[in-house]
């Protein structure tokens, strides 16, 4: 029996306004807590992604989580529209 299911990852953010500006405005999430700019909480589709406040630059860098999805052209292409960069490079074409 599959008991699990749904995680909800914390991940961590230098900056919780610009984090919430990012993911609200350049990737259609909601925001659905704020918290003393300490820590914030996004959705979108079934995704839940959860943002706290760190200023070590170790949890930063090194935090991250796996989205599975449908359609990736389809995303690429709505990414491509809005300028997403990775943080070292534009989004490129590798399908």
């Amino acid at each position: 029996m599959n008991h699990l299911q749904v995680a909800k990852p914390i991940l961590a953010s230098s900056n919780i306004s610009k984090t919430v500006e990012f993911y609200h405005n350049i990737l259609g999430f909601s925001i659905v807590s704020w918290k003393n700019k300490q820590y914030a909480t996004a959705h979108k589709n079934n995704i839940c992604i959860r943002f706290w406040k760190r200023n070590s630059k170790i949890h930063t860098k090194n935090t991250s989580c796996y989205i599975s999805l449908k359609a990736v052209k389809t995303l690429f292409e709505e990414f491509k529209k809005q300028c997403v960069k990775h943080a070292n490079a534009l989004l490129k074409d590798q399908l």
